[in-house]
C-alpha cells in the first residue's frame, strides 16, 4: 500500500554554531594521506560503519502550527513530552534567503538547555538560483534537486568546489552545525510515490523522474547527493551519519543497491565505482501500518483485517524486517558489508477511525508504547512519533474522520493550533509517551534478561537493564479486529527472586501512581504495564524559560510587571543582576537611568530540572528636553563678543558652537572672525536626569566693518632722483595698494621712479577683506623738476670705449668732467664697454662700480629725453656686471648713459650704430 507524504515541516527558523575539525583532517591526511585533487575519505559504508552506541532516542516531529508557536517553544514541548531528540529541517533556499547563522540561539537551546544532543536533520530543498532547471522525461515540471550535481566536489587544494552547489550546501551545514547534529538525512521522503503500484514496477527498473514527485529527477541524481554528502560529513564531521531520507518502499531501497550515481543508466564505471549502498551508513524509513491492516484472504473471500493495536506495532518492525532483508540481498549482511543502523522518522496511527482505518484513544496510546518498546528490541536507534502536535480537533469517540483529518488526528498533544502555547493538552498518546520515556530513558534492552522472562505465545514485552537495575514491560497481545482486550495472569520466574515488584501504569506521568504488588499471578491485559525491582526514580524533564525582550522605559515610570514562563508550567522567579531597578516578586520599580538586566529563574522540582537563566536587558531612558532658540539679529564685524538667545527646557545651560562661517565660539560667547552667513548649533548635553536635547541651528549675517586710509602728502622731486618709497595705513590696519594715476613715474609695490619731470599723481587703495568693506581711495600728487638745462651737464670726463675683437665700437671725444672738476667715485677705471657695434636685436653693457650698493642705469638722447631705464638694482664693487639692453626704438644716433648712486651721478656718451 502507499505511505502518505511527509507533512510541512517547514519553515523551520535556521540555527548553527561554528564546527570545523580541523585537527580531524590534518590527522587523517598524516595517516592516509589525500591526493592533492581530492579530499574524498578513504572509505566507504562498505568498509565501516559505526554502530550507534547512544542512548535510544526517544523523539518527535516538531511540525508547524502557527498561533504563537516558534520552533524554540515547540522544543520544550517535545521535551516536556519525554522527547529527548527532534527532527528539523534546513532547506537550503531558508538558509541562502536568512542567512546560514539565522537562528543559531535556538539549536543551542536543543542542545545545551534541553539536552538534544542526538538530533535528526532532514536537508535539501534548494535555493532557486541553485536549483537544477531540467524538465526530465515523464515529467512535467522541472527538477527540485540540485544543478551542478556531476560537478567535482572537491578543488585542486583540496577544498570543497563552491560551484557544485549541493557540495558547497552541505559543507556549510557540517561547518555551522557540526555541534548539534548527528543524523544527515538526505531529502525527505524521496521515493513518495501517488500509488504502491507505481513503486512496484522499480523491482525491475529504475524509478522514473515522473514517477517521484518529491524529486523529479532520476535516482542517479538521488544517488549522486547521498555520495557527495558521504564525502563531505564524513571529511569534516566523521562521528556523524550520513542516511537516507525516511523510505516507504522497498523497492526504492533496492534501486539504491542496485545503482550507481553515474547518470548513465546508474552503470559502474571507474569514475563512478560504487553503488549508493557505499554511501549512508544508516536507513531511515516511515511507516504508517494502519494502511497495512487489511490482506486478501481466499478462505473467505475477502480482506482480513487486523486492526489492534499490536498488529500495527508489529507492521512497524515487520517493515524494518523487510528492508533489512532487502539490505542484506545486495551484501549488507555484516560478513560482505558492513550491517546499516536504522532510524524510524515517522510513524503513527489516528486516534479517530478514518474509513476500515478503525481506531481510538486506547488504540493509538497502547501502540505508542507497544511500537516502543519493539523498535528499541529491534535494533532501532531512533524513534520519532509523528507528529508533536494535532492539527484539528477530534470529533467524539463513536464519529469518523475522512480524508486527511487521519493525519491532522497524530499528535502528542491536542489540536496545537487551537491551543496557544501555555493551554496545550496532552493527548492518551502523549501521556502514555512521556510515561514511557520518563521511566525507560537510560535502559537498555537486554535479550537475556528478555528470555529469562518465559513469556506464553499470548504475550509481548522485553526487559531493560541500567547499571544493576531492571525494568520489564508486559503485556498481553490484543489479536481480536477492532479490540484492544486481552487479558492474562503472568509470574516472574523463580529465577528473579523476587517476591514484589513497583508496577507502573499508562498514565504514570501524570498519577505518578506507582503499586507494590506480588510478584505473582500478576493481571496482565492488553495496555502495557512497566514493573520494577525497586523504585525508579523518574528521571527529570528539561525545561526553558521564555522571557520575552523588555522595551525601553523612561526614568519616571511607574513599576511594572514583568513576564516569564517555563515550559514546565512552574512559576518563574526574577532577580536584577544590575542597574538601577528593584523587584518584588514580579514587580519592578524602576530608580534611575541606565541599562537595567534582569534574570529569569525556574528551580525545578521532582518531575523538572532547573531551567537555565535567561537574562534580559533594556534600557531605563532619560527624560528628555528641548531647546528653545530664537532668531539671532545681525552683526557687525566690529561689534564684541556676544551672547545668544537660547535655552533649554530642563534648565540646563545651553552650549554653541559655529557650524559654518566666520565665528569662533569662546567662553560660550560668539565672536566674530569675519564676515557673511554664520549658522551657530545651540547643544544640551543632558545629565543623569535628561538625555541630551535635539541640537537646534540659527543661522545670521555678519555685516564688513569700514575702514579709512591715512596716505599723507608727498614732497616735490627732481628728475634724476633714485626710486623712494611712499607709504599709507588704514584704519583695519590692512596693507594699502598704491598705483600711478598719471605722470611720468613707475611704481613697484610702494617704490616710485621718476621717468621724466611733471606733475605725477600716486592713488593709495585697500580692497577690504572677509572682515572690512573696501576703503575710500586716496590719491596724493607732486612735481617731478628737470634735472639740467641741457644734456652737456651730463658730462664730466672723456672716456674712450674700447670693443673687444667682436664689437665694432665708435670711439668719441673726450667730454668735461663733473662741474665741480671731481670725478664721482662711480665707476672703477674706464672698463664700460658697450658692444656688439654695429647693433642689431640685443646690445651687452658691462661696467665695474667701486663700491657695492644701488645702480640706477638710463639710457637718455642727445636732448636729454629719457629712452628707457636699463637697470635698477644692487651690485658688487669690483665685479664686473652685464646687462642686455633690447635694440627696439634705437637708431643710428649718440646716447648718453646715465650711472647713478649713492656717490654720485656719472655720465657716458656712447654711438650706436645699425648695418
Amino acid at each position: 500500500s502507499s505511505f502518505p507524504v511527509n507533512r510541512p515541516l517547514l519553515p523551520t527558523p535556521i540555527i548553527m554554531r561554528i564546527f570545523l575539525p580541523l585537527f580531524i583532517i590534518i590527522l587523517s591526511n598524516i595517516v592516509c594521506p589525500v591526493p592533492a585533487f581530492s579530499q574524498s575519505p578513504a572509505f566507504t559504508a562498505n568498509d565501516s560503519v559505526r554502530p550507534y552506541a547512544a542512548q535510544f532516542g526517544y523523539g518527535s516531529n516538531m511540525g508547524y502550527f502557527g498561533n504563537g508557536w516558534d520552533d524554540k517553544g515547540l522544543a520544550a514541548l517535545v521535551n516536556k513530552a519525554g522527547g529527548r531528540t527532534i527532527r528539523p529541517s534546513l532547506p537550503e533556499s531558508f538558509l541562502e534567503r536568512y542567512g546560514y547563522t539565522f537562528n543559531l540561539n535556538n539549536f543551542q537551546t536543543y542542545v545545551n538547555e534541553l539536552g538534544m544532543k542526538e538530533i535528526t536533520c532532514f536537508i535539501g530543498g534548494p535555493a532557486e538560483i541553485h536549483r537544477d532547471s531540467t524538465v526530465y522525461p515523464g515529467s512535467e515540471k522541472q527538477s527540485k534537486l540540485f544543478a551542478n550535481l556531476y560537478e567535482p566536489i572537491w578543488n585542486a587544494d583540496s577544498s570543497v568546489n563552491q560551484n557544485n552547489y549541493y557540495a558547497g550546501y552541505v559543507y556549510k551545514l557540517i561547518l555551522n552545525y557540526g555541534d548539534y547534529i548527528r543524523f544527515w538525512e538526505v531529502v525527505n521522503e524521496p521515493d513518495y510515490a501517488y500509488s504502491y503500484s507505481i513503486a512496484q514496477k522499480w523491482a525491475t527498473r529504475a524509478p522514473l523522474p515522473g514517477e517521484l514527485p518529491n524529486m523529479l529527477a532520476p535516482v542517479y541524481n538521488y544517488i549522486r547527493m547521498l555520495r557527495i554528502t558521504w564525502e563531505v560529513v564524513k571529511r569534516y564531521s566523521p562521528e556523524d551519519y550520513v542516511t537516507t531520507g525516511g523510505i516507504g518502499y522497498t523497492q526504492f531501497l533496492g534501486a539504491l543497491l542496485k545503482y550507481t550515481d553515474n547518470p548513465d543508466q546508474g552503470a559502474v564505471t571507474a569514475q563512478y565505482p560504487n553503488k549508493g549502498g557505499a554511501y549512508f551508513d544508516v536507513l531511515s524509513y516511515h511507516v504508517y501500518p494502519a494502511f497495512n491492516m487489511a490482506k486478501w484472504d481466499n478462505a473467505i473471500g475477502g480482506f482480513r483485517y487486523t486492526r489492534t493495536s499490536d498488529y500495527v506495532a508489529k507492521n512497524v518492525i515487520d517493515f524494518k524486517e523487510e528492508m533489512d532483508a532487502v539490505l542484506q540481498g545486495y551484501g549488507y549482511n555484516g560478513s560482505t558489508y558492513p550491517k546499516k543502523n536504522f532510524l524510524l522518522t515517522e510513524t503513527n496511527i489516528s486516534r479517530r477511525t478514518a474509513g476500515d482505518h478503525v481506531s481510538s484513544d486506547e488504540m493509538q496510546r497502547n501502540f505508542g508504547i507497544k511500537s516502543l518498546i519493539l523498535a528499541q528490541k529491534n535494533n532501532i536507534a531512533q524513534y520519532y512519533i509523528f507528529d508533536l502536535g494535532e492539527a484539528a480537533d477530534a470529533p467524539p469517540s463513536t464519529d469518523s474522520v475522512i480524508g486527511y483529518d487521519e493525519f491532522r488526528l497524530m499528535g502528542l498533544y491536542e489540536n496545537l493550533k487551537r491551543d496557544l502555547p501555555g493551554a496545550e493538552k496532552a493527548t492518551d498518546l502523549g501521556i502514555a509517551f512521556k510515561s514511557t520515556a520518563q521511566l525507560l530513558y537510560g535502559y537498555r534492552y537486554d535479550s537475556l534478561q528478555t528470555a529469562a522472562l518465559q513469556m506464553t505465545g499470548n504475550m509481548e514485552g522485553a526487559a531493560f537493564k541500567k547499571g544493576n537495575k531492571f525494568a520489564y514491560v508486559l503485556w498481553v497481545k490484543a489479536l481480536t479486529d477492532k479490540s484492544e482486550i486481552a487479558s492474562a495472569n503472568y509470574s516472574f520466574p523463580s529465577g528473579f527472586q523476587r517476591n514484589t515488584v513497583y508496577r507502573y501504569e499508562w498514565n504514570f506521568s501524570v498519577t505518578d501512581s506507582v503499586s507494590l504488588l506480588s510478584s505473582q499471578n500478576l493481571s496482565l491485559t492488553g495496555s502495557p504495564s512497566i514493573f520494577s525491582d525497586e523504585i525508579i526514580s523518574k528521571l527529570p524533564t528539561n525545561q526553558i524559560i521564555n522571557f520575552p525582550a523588555i522595551s525601553s522605559r523612561t526614568y519616571g515610570t511607574s513599576p511594572f510587571v514583568l513576564s516569564a514562563t517555563a515550559s514546565s508550567g512552574l512559576q518563574v522567579s526574577f532577580k536584577v543582576i544590575s542597574g538601577n531597578a528593584t523587584i518584588s516578586g514580579d514587580t519592578l520599580t524602576l530608580t534611575g537611568a541606565g541599562t537595567v538586566i534582569v534574570a529569569a529563574s525556574q528551580g525545578g522540582n521532582n518531575n523538572y530540572a532547573e531551567a537555565v537563566k535567561v537574562l534580559q536587558s533594556f534600557v531605563l531612558n532619560k527624560n528628555g528636553q528641548t531647546i528653545d532658540f530664537p532668531a539671532v539679529p545681525s552683526k557687525t564685524f566690529s561689534d564684541t563678543s556676544f551672547d545668544l538667545p537660547a535655552s533649554a527646557s530642563s534648565g540646563l545651560e545651553v552650549t554653541f558652537r559655529v557650524l559654518s562661517g566666520n565665528a569662533v565660539v569662546i567662553a560660550n560667547k560668539v565672536k566674530l572672525t569675519g564676515s557673511g552667513w554664520v549658522i551657530v548649533e545651540a547643544s544640551q548635553a543632558g545629565d543623569s536626569s535628561y538625555s541630551a536635547a535635539k541640537p537646534v541651528t540659527q543661522g545670521f549675517t555678519a555685516y564688513k566693518a569700514s575702514q579709512t586710509i591715512d596716505f599723507a602728502a608727498l614732497p616735490s622731486k627732481t628728475y634724476g632722483d633714485i626710486p623712494f618709497a611712499v607709504n599709507a595705513t588704514s584704519s583695519s590696519g590692512l596693507p594699502a595698494s598704491f598705483r600711478i594715476v598719471y605722470g611720468p613715474a613707475t611704481i613697484s609695490g610702494n617704490v616710485i621712479t621718476l621717468t621724466s619731470n611733471g606733475l605725477v599723481g600716486v592713488e593709495a587703495s585697500q580692497a577690504g577683506s572677509s572682515a572690512y568693506s573696501l576703503a575710500p581711495n586716496i590719491t596724493q600728487s607732486f612735481q617731478v623738476n628737470r634735472i639740467a638745462a641741457n644734456a652737456s651737464s651730463l658730462f664730466s670726463k672723456s672716456h674712450y670705449f674700447e670693443g673687444t675683437s667682436d664689437t665694432h665700437l665708435s670711439p668719441f671725444p673726450p667730454n668735461s668732467g663733473s662741474s665741480n672738476g671731481v670725478t664721482p667715485n662711480v665707476l672703477s677705471g674706464d672698463n664700460l664697454i658697450v658692444f656688439p657695434n654695429p647693433f642689431l636685436n640685443q646690445i651687452q653693457v658691462r661696467f665695474t662700480t667701486k663700491e657695492t650698493g644701488n645702480v640706477n642705469i638710463r639710457l637718455f638722447d642727445m636732448h636729454g629725453n629719457l629712452i628707457r631705464l636699463v637697470y635698477t638694482g644692487r651690485v658688487q664693487a669690483a665685479s664686473q656686471q652685464k646687462l642686455v639692453m633690447q635694440s627696439v626704438g634705437l637708431i643710428n644716433s649718440t646716447y648718453i648713459l646715465q650711472f647713478s648712486t649713492t656717490s654720485g651721478v656719472v655720465s657716458k656718451q656712447i654711438i650706436l650704430s645699425r648695418p
